[in-house]
């Protein structure tokens, strides 16, 4: 299959599932994809995707970047397994040589999870990959948990990431830091993200309060949850002054007090997507928001309503929003749930 392709540009995707440890086991996962890996290796020069997600391989993978695959431009890497018992994971050591990067034609880059066993770059790796890929990368997602690092690092300066759109972490946890401390962001325009942030170093807080523009290109916030923490919402606020577009995913439960502030005291929101949510919900955070700004969001789009549908809630938000719009609405009958149109039902 792989010399009839000829020159075609590869996407490689390595995973393992729940069924596939019971069935064949990690010792027969590992052959296999080792020897996967030795057919791929004459070939690594058509590949444009790599995504990779098996521990027991990641260190088999430094060839990929020693030059030898000038197309590659996403590459996945994570060593993080939920299907691994902690009592594996500590005999299954591995390294991989951060240090030889030298894959310049990447633009989407993903590390992690990582963990102090199957440690990601240290800082020094880290700032090396991200200066290479620096005119270039155009996302970027570092995921928890990470390498540990040290406390007192002595910073230069900046690397100017020129071509950074797209950013996606959790937690701001150490590896985020390296980054928010080791980098600028001109053009900078999404991030996703969790809330609380997390507890922000002196370091990072110095840099944020000395350059407040730090993230201000910053046009849309996605937030994937949000919980009770460190972080207040007018410290969020500062560090993302512009983000006027917020969206949130998953089904949030928006009258949860957090979740309620954010939404009430996000000054500059103007437009609003939720995954899922019920319409007296939204009124009554939209009630609350409007006490405080009485100007109407520009837009709102719910992707799937659920609860009670009723009419004086819908007109009630459809006033006061310039554009209002719900793509479906999850329907419950026998017990059974189903999504149909919102067009469906009116």
């Amino acid at each position: 299959m792989l010399h009839r392709s000829a020159y075609t540009p590869l996407h490689i995707f390595i995973t393992t599932t729940h069924q596939d440890q019971e069935t064949c086991g990690l010792k027969m996962i590992k052959e296999c994809v080792l020897r996967f890996l030795g057919l791929l290796a004459s070939h690594s020069g058509r590949c444009r995707t790599l995504e990779v997600d098996v521990p027991e391989v990641v260190a088999n993978l430094t060839r990929v970047w020693i030059d030898q695959a000038p197309m590659l431009q996403k590459l996945v890497i994570s060593t993080f397994s939920y299907l691994v018992t902690p009592q594996q994971l500590v005999v299954r050591l591995f390294s991989v040589h951060w240090d030889k990067w030298n894959c310049t034609y990447i633009n989407q880059l993903y590390l992690g999870p990582f963990s102090k066993h199957q440690p990601g770059p240290n800082r020094a790796e880290l700032c090396g990959i991200l200066s290479l890929l620096s005119k270039q990368l155009r996302s970027l997602s570092i995921l928890a948990p990470w390498q540990p690092g040290l406390k007192d690092i002595h910073y230069g300066e900046p690397i100017i990431l020129e071509a950074l759109t797209s950013f996606t972490t959790h937690r701001w946890n150490w590896a985020v830091e390296q980054l928010l401390l080791s980098c600028s962001f001109p053009v900078l325009e999404d991030v996703d993200v969790e809330l609380p942030l997390g507890r922000l170093s002196s370091h990072l807080m110095l840099r944020l309060r000395d350059e407040p523009g730090l993230l201000q290109s910053v046009t849309r916030l996605s937030v994937d949850s949000i919980v009770s923490g460190e972080t207040p919402i007018e410290q969020v606020q500062r560090i993302f002054p512009r983000a006027n577009h917020v969206k949130l995913d998953y089904s949030l439960d928006l009258l949860h007090h957090f979740a309620s502030h954010f939404l009430s005291n996000w000054a500059c929101m103007d437009h609003l997507d939720l995954y899922e949510a019920s319409l007296p919900e939204i009124r009554e955070v939209l009630m609350t928001r409007y006490e405080r700004y009485p100007t109407p969001l520009i837009a709102l789009k719910l992707e799937r309503a659920v609860g009670p549908l009723y009419k004086d809630d819908y007109d009630w938000i459809a006033s006061h929003v310039d554009q209002f719009s719900i793509r479906k609405v999850r329907i419950v009958s026998n017990e059974v749930s189903k999504d149909i149109p919102f067009e469906g039902i009116c």
